[in-house]
């Protein structure tokens, strides 16, 4: 690739480039809450580029789950605002409107 770059992208990247200084401090969070798992990818969370989305898998799996399985697996968010992770996966919404909502689709 060339040094063509709209300058909106370079706002883009530069955005994803700040939240990724935190990932470092994530990563070790990450570790210590899971000792067992191996962070697999990070990336934005979708939705909210201010948070760290840490895609993780047991430490003892050889093969990591296909890419088009991107939604699937276990995952973490990272908010480097308040250096704290927020675990989403697997857990059955706490608000009943948002089950309601979930029947409804």
């Amino acid at each position: 690739g060339g040094s063509h770059h709209s300058s909106l992208s370079m706002e883009m990247s530069q955005q994803e480039m700040s939240i990724f200084n935190y990932a470092d401090e994530g990563a070790l969070l990450v570790k210590e809450k899971y000792p067992s798992k191996d962070i697999l990818n990070i990336s934005p969370a979708m939705g909210a580029t201010h948070i760290l989305r840490y895609r993780i898998i047991d430490s003892s799996a050889t093969v990591a789950p296909p890419a088009r399985m991107g939604m699937g697996g276990d995952y973490v968010l990272y908010n480097p605002k308040t250096k704290s992770l927020i675990t989403t996966h697997h857990e059955t919404p706490e608000h009943p409107w948002v089950r309601s909502v979930l029947h409804t689709l």
